[in-house]
C-alpha cells in the first residue's frame, strides 16, 4: 500500500511563517528604516493576510524588539548620572504603562480580529519607537 504525501498549503504557510520568524537578526543590517526587522517584513508578507499569521509575526518581532528595548535602555542607565537616571526611570515605567493603555484602548474598540491585530501592531509600533528614542540617548 502506497501513502500520499500531500502538503496542505495552510500547514506549509503556517510553517514557513514560523521559521521565518524564529531567526533573530543581530546587526543593523538586518532591520529597515523604519527600526522593524527585515525577518518580521518577510514574515508578514507570507502572512497572507491571516490573522493567526500575523499575530504570530508581530509576537516574534515583539520579543526581538523587547530584546533591543532592554538592552538600550541598560546602555542609557549606565551612560546617565543619578539624576537623570532616576528621571529615565520614571519616564521608563510611564512609558510602559501609556503602551499597555493605548493597546488596550484600541482592543477595547474594536474587540474583533482586527482589533487584536491592531491593538498588538500598536504595542508593537510604540516599541519600536521607544527602542529609537533609547538609541538616541546612547549616541549623544
Amino acid at each position: 500500500m502506497k501513502i500520499k504525501n500531500i502538503v496542505n498549503p495552510a500547514v506549509f504557510v503556517f510553517f514557513t511563517v514560523i521559521y521565518t520568524c524564529f531567526s533573530i537578526p543581530v546587526n543593523a543590517d538586518d532591520f529597515d528604516e523604519n527600526g522593524y526587522s527585515l525577518r518580521f517584513n518577510q514574515c508578514m508578507d507570507h502572512s497572507e493576510g491571516v490573522t493567526v499569521n500575523m499575530q504570530d509575526c508581530i509576537s516574534e518581532e515583539l520579543k526581538v524588539q523587547d530584546k533591543l528595548l532592554n538592552s538600550q535602555y541598560q546602555k542609557a542607565m549606565k551612560s546617565l548620572d543619578k539624576e537623570q537616571q532616576k528621571l529615565l526611570k520614571e519616564a521608563q515605567r510611564a512609558w510602559l504603562k501609556m503602551r499597555e493603555n493605548d493597546s488596550q484602548l484600541i482592543l477595547k474598540s474594536n474587540e474583533g480580529s482586527l482589533g487584536r491585530i491592531d491593538a498588538a501592531s500598536s504595542f508593537l509600533n510604540d516599541t519600536v519607537l521607544r527602542v529609537k528614542f533609547l538609541k538616541g540617548i546612547n549616541e549623544q
